[in-house]
């Protein structure tokens, strides 16, 4: 779009180790004479101004005009005719058809689910990765990063109580304190991510070149009394040649690759308690949760059918379906489907075929696949892959819809799926979310050197930002917690960890399991069913 989150995030994506091989823009039709379009995807004001990044960067540039317009406006999104997503589809395959070695596109999502959802559905259609490193960033903190990283972006439209006029073509640095102000007068959002305003890009570190504007005008679009909406034209540019002083790479040793979040603040008491506690032994502990209005299907494989000898030469792709399958018939004998399953735990004899089971077992899904944990276990009798899932039927659920949260793009904020799962499932006031290794969001790598502590740490932060986002905590409204280690060893240390997450108070019931292996050989992994309490 040229704004701000737009370049912002190209510099977080290559200060991250990408490298930007190509632009892509979507724009309004040239014969409909409009600026700005009634789009819920796109920033189009401004777009006067495109053409000119592929010299500020030195890469090309690809186009799409926008076609369509917001048909699906739900919380999920599939593929639509004529919806305005397809055009962003268009754009991209366009650009993979003309870079096959794409993997990834930069996002500048802050806070909108509505654009992150049909983005990393386009994204998962078209085998490409969302890099959205501002994803969930307090706003506050972010906007002055950007400032201080030398993102030149002035304000192009505005249109919000008390930003006027006068505002249009001012820096994000210099309108910083206002913006600021007007968040504590208004409850306006400091970077606009409710519309309040928008900016373009006049140089940044990334840029070879630095756009100059010569002339313009202001345009009305509404004279609204408290909140008027404003936005420049630009009828005049040209580019700037920059110095090799100007293009002084050292930015990218001050770029925050470790933005702080609330949640973080557990991360290192936690290493403390565990590495405390590492070479202590206890008992075993058990608890148990049971509620009426869920139905569970026990531990369910591939040979229960009359025919399961026949089975017992399935390749574990074959033997996954067929394990499905069963579970999936068992569900119909109850009057169930799919659609009501808000858990899944998946136990197999070997974490090496981890890639082979997820391309299977998200046949049986739809965009929005339930929570999971995912497992090493002994299973018997050369069983490769077990199931077992948890359901809450329809008519007994609350008035509320289902919510899904289903994050797929790589953040700084949490880990994005390392399979077909979404990170939490809300129904019937309860929230079940998926387990959590230790994984760095970033890089969804684990800690290097292996250090259980370290993996503590980084999967009960994860968990407790997905929590959040539920608006919900671990403390106060956790019915169960079910902790995976590697090793009985660990059982206390982990322990310690989850005690001291309930801040001195009753913790909630802990169940504490021993299991051969985890994904990416983790040592420990959480996952917990939350209560809303009403």
């Amino acid at each position: 779009s040229g704004g701000k989150d737009s370049f912002y995030n190209l510099m977080q994506c290559v200060a991250n180790g990408h490298e930007v091989i190509a632009l892509g823009n979507l724009h309004p039709a040239p014969q409909d004479k409009k600026d700005e379009l009634d789009s819920y995807m796109y920033q189009t004001v401004g777009h006067d101004v495109i053409h000119l990044y592929k010299d500020c960067l030195d890469v090309p540039l690809y186009r799409q005009e926008i076609k369509g317009r917001p048909i699906e406006q739900g919380s999920d999104y599939v593929e639509t005719a004529m919806d305005e997503t397809e055009d962003l589809f268009e754009l991209l395959k366009k650009a993979k058809t003309a870079h096959p070695d794409l993997q990834a596109i930069s996002v500048g999502a802050i806070l909108s689910n509505y654009q992150r959802i049909r983005v990393e559905n386009v994204c998962g259609r078209l085998g490409l990765v969302a890099l959205a490193y501002l994803w969930q960033r307090n706003q506050e903190e972010l906007l002055h990063e950007m400032a201080q990283a030398g993102v030149n972006a002035i304000l192009i439209k505005i249109a919000a109580i008390g930003l006027k006029k006068q505002h249009l073509g001012r820096s994000i640095g210099d309108m910083y304190p206002y913006l600021c102000q007007m968040n504590q007068e208004y409850d306006l959002h400091i970077c606009g991510e409710g519309g309040e305003y928008e900016t373009i890009t006049l140089d940044c570190p990334l840029f070879k070149r630095r756009i100059v504007i010569d002339e313009s005008e202001t345009v009305i679009h509404s004279d609204d009394h408290f909140a008027q909406v404003a936005y420049l034209r630009f009828k005049k540019l040209h580019l700037e040649d920059k110095t090799e002083d100007d293009m002084d790479s050292g930015w990218m040793s001050e770029m925050n690759l470790d933005p702080v979040w609330d949640a973080d603040s557990i991360m290192m008491p936690i290493e403390d308690i565990v590495c405390s506690k590492q070479q202590l032994k206890g008992s075993d502990t058990f608890s148990k949760h049971r509620s009426d209005i869920v139905c569970a299907i026990g531990g369910t494989n591939a040979f229960e059918m009359p025919n399961f000898e026949a089975r017992r030469h399935l390749s574990i792709a074959e033997e996954t379906t067929a394990c499905l399958q069963n579970v999936q018939a068992k569900l119909e004998r109850i009057g169930l489907t799919w659609a009501e399953v808000v858990f899944m735990q998946v136990f197999v004899t070997d974490m090496g075929d981890f890639g082979v089971v997820n391309c299977a077992y998200k046949t049986f899904f739809g965009i929005n696949p339930p929570p999971r944990a995912c497992v090493g276990a002994n299973l018997l009798n050369s069983i490769r892959i077990q199931v077992s899932c948890t359901a809450i039927h329809k008519e007994i659920s609350s008035p509320n819809p289902r919510q899904t949260l289903h994050v797929q793009g790589i953040s700084y904020w949490a880990p994005a799926n390392i399979g077909p799962y979404s990170q939490a499932t809300e129904q019937s006031y309860h929230a079940f979310i998926a387990g959590q290794i230790g994984m760095v969001p970033r890089t969804l790598e684990i800690p290097a050197p292996s250090s259980l502590a370290k993996e503590t740490a980084w999967s009960l932060r994860n968990l407790s930002q997905i929590a959040t986002v539920r608006q919900s905590d671990l403390v106060n409204r956790t019915a169960l917690c079910i902790v995976y280690v590697t090793s009985p060893e660990d059982f206390v240390p982990v322990r310690a960890a989850w005690e001291h997450i309930a801040s001195n108070k009753n913790p909630a019931p802990l169940l504490a399991i021993c299991m051969p292996s985890l994904p990416k050989g983790g040592q420990v992994e959480w996952q917990v069913i939350l209560h809303h309490g009403k």
